[in-house]
């Protein structure tokens, strides 16, 4: 497995490129059970920017062991606004 940068720069590489969030979504929502809390936290940031379709993962990352990062996840649901409950609300 690459070190932990590595990992984490791949993440900040697939939000700054744009691919398609349907895409985007399942390969950061895995990268929430990385060992390292740093990697989650960066696919946490990178899964905000999608918007609504970053909601699934951004629930998953509600999960999170670690305080920091439920609340990253958190204050993304609370960017995406309104939009993030109707997503959810959709994929259930």
């Amino acid at each position: 497995m690459p070190d932990e940068s590595v990992r984490r720069q791949a993440i900040e590489v697939l939000g700054k490129i744009g691919l398609d969030a349907k895409v985007a979504v399942p390969i950061l929502t895995g990268t929430l059970k990385d060992g390292s809390q740093f990697v989650r936290r960066q696919a946490v940031g990178t899964l905000g920017t999608f918007g609504p379709d970053g909601v699934p993962g951004l629930i998953v990352a509600l999960r999170d062991k670690e305080d920091a990062m439920r609340h990253e996840a958190t204050l993304a649901l609370a960017r995406i606004g309104p939009k993030a409950h109707a997503r959810h609300v959709r994929a259930h």
